[in-house]
């Protein structure tokens, strides 16, 4: 299971209890690390497309109007309409036309939301596959456009970006396709701290970014299958704002590194 992600204490109730907003968003988070878990392995091999496509399905079947209202029955959040996207973005429709707000055609991978207006947006997610054409400007691009769903007028919950190291599956690789270059925790990080430095009001604690890693070998089912380093940002301990954790996938579940 995900550790839930610190939330700053000025989104919690007198009490320290999070809103309905914060506890719906980390769903949305839990169910993409749940997906990643249990997706077969073979998808993470292939090309971005597929991973995006796979990942998608997974997480359909577990943010699915039945399991929230499931998860938080008589919930007014539950009243809003609520479902996942895949490379739809915000930029025609509410965002645009109801609310003058300039998206610039900046459309993440997936969007957990409400899609006809700008209430109940929990979560954004920016997706990228290992290949040719990973280099830094993909990536900025991707950061970028996270914080502006996070620190913009849209108001985000919460948002990630993935990275998948994974190398190619050797079918594809046969046909000359270069493997792409590896981008670690820390290159990330250094992207995403000049990147903040470029946004109004940024808000960091509401972005993570998570990196997948294969293992040195994998031979059966008790071995790592890969390894999954997320980092998080918490406000709420000034001087050592990022946190890393490391989880490692065996069979069809992720489990925290302790």
């Amino acid at each position: 299971m995900l550790n839930p992600a610190p939330v700053p204490h000025n989104q919690r109730d007198a009490n320290g209890l999070l809103s309905i907003g914060n506890r719906v968003a980390q769903f949305a988070v839990n169910c993409l690390f749940t997906s990643l878990g249990s997706m077969p392995l073979d998808y993470f091999t292939f090309s971005e497309r597929d991973f995006h496509a796979e990942l998608y399905h997974q997480c359909r079947k577990r943010f699915s109007p039945r399991a929230i209202n499931r998860q938080f029955p008589n919930e007014l959040a539950v009243q809003h309409p609520i479902t996942l996207t895949s490379e739809s973005g915000k930029t025609t429709g509410a965002a645009r036309d109801n609310y003058n707000i300039a998206m610039d055609w900046k459309i993440p991978d997936l969007l957990f939301h409400n899609p006809v207006g700008l209430e109940s947006q929990w979560c954004a997610v920016e997706l990228k596959r290992r290949n040719i054409s990973t280099n830094e400007d993909s990536i900025r691009k991707d950061i970028k456009n996270l914080l502006f769903y996070v620190s913009g007028r849209l108001n985000f919950y919460h948002a990630v970006f993935i990275l998948n190291n994974m190398p190619r599956n050797p079918l594809i690789m046969a046909h000359n396709f270069a493997p792409g270059n590896i981008f670690t925790t820390g290159d990330l990080l250094t992207l995403l701290d000049e990147e903040i430095q470029n946004v109004e009001d940024a808000r960091p604690e509401y972005l993570e970014l998570w990196v997948i890693n294969p293992p040195a070998a994998a031979q059966n089912d008790q071995d790592p299958l890969f390894f999954l380093e997320r980092s998080i940002c918490n406000s709420n301990r000034p001087g050592d704002l990022w946190q890393r954790q490391r989880y490692v996938r065996r069979g069809n579940r992720l489990g925290l590194i302790r």
